[in-house]
């Protein structure tokens, strides 16, 4: 079981499916953000808020875009970029110029509606609690973009990426705090609630409710869900597809993953 949630979920390993399936997302978010530039005709800036980021999701978003299309993310001049997260950022994790790290809550962002050109929420979504509070984000990332690029674990995922347990999910929530008390070495029964009710994955149709006139595109490992990421607010939707699909087909790499894991876009709303 530990190698293959080792083969599965490390986050730290180039050779896992997890890091492999990470880097196809940085494509399709490269092709997102060179629809913006394209745009505004490359004459001014993209402002782009990362809510729940960190500044390592976007250094190795750099090192894919260098590496694959010659382009750099930090220290671009076209892009200026904002991660926001409850964490306090230390001085060692500061990055480019281009970039500012904002202590503050994705509930209730600083910020005015429609201010970013786009707003990243990666993997987030799932971590603020209770449905209330995952609706009360949605509706914060939708008021400050125009364009909004969000990525979270399908509630059907075979093995629950947090808790690494098979369909953890689904159990009763007594149940999941006996096994976390276990699993994670916790005495206190109330501190292990805490810990199972921190993260709520979410079904799609919950997703389409809060982020309408969106893309959804379905990763699917075999025929199992496993992620959706729902794209909204771009004028050429089609073109930024297209161009994704095209350049996932011809790279080696990334078709050796899209063997057996597939990005689908199975709904999209007007």
């Amino acid at each position: 079981m530990f190698s293959l949630r080792k083969l599965l979920a490390d986050v730290n390993s180039d050779t896992s499916l997890i890091v492999k399936v990470r880097n196809i997302r940085y494509v399709l978010l490269w092709y997102v953000i060179q629809h913006l530039i394209e745009v505004k005709n490359r004459r001014e800036k993209i402002n782009i808020l990362d809510v729940g980021g960190t500044p390592v999701f976007w250094r190795k978003f750099n090192d894919v875009s260098l590496s694959k299309f010659n382009y750099p993310i930090l220290d671009n001049r076209n892009l200026n970029i904002s991660i926001l997260n409850l964490t306090k950022f230390s001085s060692e994790e500061r990055m480019g110029d281009n970039v500012d790290l904002i202590t503050g809550d994705g509930l209730n962002i600083p910020f005015r509606d429609g201010v970013f050109d786009l707003v990243v929420c990666h993997s987030v979504i799932e971590h603020v609690g209770n449905f209330r509070n995952q609706k009360k984000l949605a509706h914060e990332i939708v008021r400050v973009s125009k364009c909004f690029f969000v990525q979270t674990p399908s509630y059907y995922i075979p093995l629950e990426p947090h808790f690494l347990i098979p369909y953890f999910q689904i159990l009763p929530r007594k149940i999941k705090v006996r096994i976390v008390m276990k699993t994670r070495k916790i005495e206190d029964y109330v501190a292990a609630e805490k810990v199972v009710d921190s993260i709520r994955l979410l079904k799609k149709p919950e997703l389409l409710k809060m982020f309408p006139n969106s893309i959804i595109l379905t990763e699917k490992l075999f025929f199992f869900p496993m992620s959706y990421i729902l794209i909204g607010g771009l004028t050429n939707s089609r073109n930024v597809m297209t161009n994704f699909y095209r350049e996932i087909n011809t790279d080696t790499n990334l078709r050796n993953t899209t063997k057996i894991f597939k990005f689908i876009v199975d709904q999209q709303t007007p």
